[in-house]
């Protein structure tokens, strides 16, 4: 699948850009103790190059999720506000009836990313040589992002309904 693919890019781009970057030092610490000055070995156009596939990488992963939620939890919620007249309701419930659609996509996607795999491929949660799918630093960006994402578009689509509907702009916001 296009998640478990983009995920295992990002687990190699950062791998080796970790690479790179000791390769560079090695090479730098050889180089200076051969001319004793400081060296010119330099591979930071490389070391920017993983980094800037791994920013892509987290922008596909990002979109790929807010995707899912546009096409399933935000058409449900746009119809379950127009569809009521909130400021007219007294006792609010827990939940609203197109939150646990937007808790299952979000749960399928997160469970992906945080699959454990081994050296064979084959997914498993108790083996000594498994790591998560997406490194941790950046499951954690992910998240972040993903929180700054949803929330302004939940805050977006929430100021365009209030726009359509009568009544009191700040029961919606």
């Amino acid at each position: 699948e296009d998640i478990t693919r983009t995920c295992r890019i990002i687990a190699t781009c950062e791998y080796c850009a970790n690479q790179s970057q000791a390769l560079q030092d090695l090479l730098q610490e050889q180089d200076s103790k051969k001319k004793k000055e400081k060296s010119t070995i330099f591979l930071t156009d490389v070391i920017e190059k993983f980094h800037e596939l791994i920013s892509k990488g987290m922008t596909i992963l990002i979109s790929g999720i807010m995707n899912r939620l546009l096409d399933q939890g935000f058409p449900k919620m746009h119809s379950t506000f127009v569809q009521y007249y909130y400021w007219k309701i007294k006792d609010v419930e827990e939940e609203s009836p197109y939150i646990p659609i937007m808790c299952q996509e979000i749960q399928s996607y997160i469970n992906i990313l945080a699959t454990t795999t081994n050296e064979d491929n084959t997914s498993s949660s108790s083996d000594a040589t498994s790591c998560l799918l997406l490194p941790p630093y950046y499951f954690r960006s992910f998240c972040d992002k993903f929180v700054v994402a949803f929330c302004t578009t939940y805050y977006n689509m929430c100021h365009r309904i209030s726009k359509k509907c009568t009544g009191y702009k700040s029961e919606f916001i």
